[in-house]
């Protein structure tokens, strides 16, 4: 009994002094941000103001005027754009007599700025219109001066019709016999007012972790503030910026979610393309839906005061036509940090904003949820094992006595 008592009380002290080590100097801080990124595309509205020159002032065209021989019509006709950049072009139709005949044609039209240029049937404007900006067409309709009765009480008419075309991505060319080409011109229709201006900002996306604030920091809110509406075939490129403000190494990880989306939402994220670059080499490359990267991908490790920078472009492939014109989705970015902490048992855990940071090894256990947690400065795994540790010692305290009993006995 003597040889068996020297073999268990110098394991359980050994035991004792193996878990009160690591408590001692083992600490890990792990913490998630989400960055809502905000898309929108585009959309191509015109129409047709028409006014008259009544003085010096402009009022509202009236219509079926009562006019004579030899009169020249004020009719100023303006094609004003209310949404993206675009091109314009025009063509006129004119009504006919009770013999099928045109009553007026071109040659009426007065006013036509050099700005245009006729190709086959249309009028073209060489020069693309910003928002809320016009182009106009003509200013004026001369009424023939050898009309005689035969023409009295004709009705007069005149058509015009605008088409617009998306600057972006897109050149005429108006030494061709269609400027345009061959594309196809859709039907655009608005069920909202274009008044919202997305207004492109200068802001500088970043995420810092303070490592002596024990803090993983993104701003701004959205990754994508600085990008225009999205138009077919454009793109649209930004850097975020990564650094380490800590005292100590940490390792980045990144990765993305989809927020309670809609099914247009979705299709809308599935039809844009995301590229995501770092230190040289492609991390990424498909839809912005980008579930591929719904398990964090590792960035690397960050020596203090060391930066980089993550690069992504978002773009709309041209084939996109006016089924996607005003839609807006939202995606998630997920960066998570690990790092070591110096200070002996420190054990950080953060919920940050409904992602839960788990796990300990090479790569970030993340599980996206909906819930919310306040960031925790201390979790109480310290405590369990220091209550363990209390009873594992009494035990071995309590055991060493009554073995000592034993053998004192079997002595005796």
């Amino acid at each position: 009994m003597k040889r068996f008592s020297k073999l268990i009380l110098p394991f359980l002290i050994s035991a004792v002094g193996v878990v009160s080590g690591v408590t001692g100097v083992w600490g890990l801080y792990s913490e998630t941000v989400s960055v809502h990124n905000h898309v929108e595309t585009g959309d191509i509205n015109i129409r047709i103001e028409e006014y008259e020159t009544q003085g010096n002032t402009l009022k509202p065209f009236q219509n079926n005027p009562t006019v004579l021989p030899g009169d020249t019509v004020s009719k100023i006709v303006q094609v004003k754009n209310i949404a993206e950049t675009c091109w314009i072009r025009c063509k006129v139709t004119f009504g006919k007599d009770k013999n099928g005949k045109s009553l007026l044609s071109m040659d009426n039209i007065r006013g036509i700025s050099e700005k245009w240029v006729r190709q086959g049937e249309y009028y073209y404007y060489t020069e693309p219109v910003d928002r809320q900006k016009y182009a106009e067409f003509f200013k004026e309709v001369y009424i023939p001066e050898s009309w005689d009765s035969s023409y009295a009480e004709e009705l007069l008419s005149i058509g015009i019709r605008a088409d617009a075309i998306q600057k972006e991505g897109f050149q005429p060319d108006f030494s061709a016999l269609s400027p345009w080409g061959n594309q196809e011109i859709q039907q655009c229709i608005h069920e909202v007012d274009n008044k919202t201006i997305k207004v492109q900002k200068n802001i500088k996306p970043s995420v810092v972790f303070s490592g002596n604030a024990h803090r993983l920091v993104a701003a701004p809110d959205d990754f994508f503030g600085n990008m225009p509406q999205l138009m077919p075939g454009s793109s649209f490129t930004d850097r975020v910026i990564l650094s380490n403000q800590g005292s100590t190494a940490s390792e980045l990880f990144f990765g993305t979610a989809l927020e309670s989306v809609t099914p247009e939402e979705k299709d809308l994220l599935e039809h844009l393309d995301l590229t995501i670059g770092y230190k040289g080499k492609e991390l990424y490359r498909g839809p912005l839906s980008s579930e591929k990267l719904s398990e964090m991908v590792s960035l690397g490790n960050f020596g203090p005061g060391e930066k980089g920078e993550l690069v992504f472009t978002v773009t709309m492939p041209k084939e996109l036509d006016n089924a996607f014109a005003r839609r807006a989705a939202n995606v998630v970015w997920l960066f998570s940090v690990k790092a070591d902490e110096s200070t002996p048992g420190s054990g950080y855990k953060s919920g940050g904003s409904g992602y839960e940071s788990a796990g300990h090894g090479g790569s970030a256990g993340l599980s996206y949820g909906n819930s919310t947690a306040s960031v925790k400065t201390g979790d109480t795994s310290d405590t369990q094992i220091y209550v363990l540790l209390l009873m594992l010692s009494v035990s071995c305290v309590c055991l060493a006595v009554f073995l000592k009993r034993r053998t004192l006995n079997e002595v005796e």
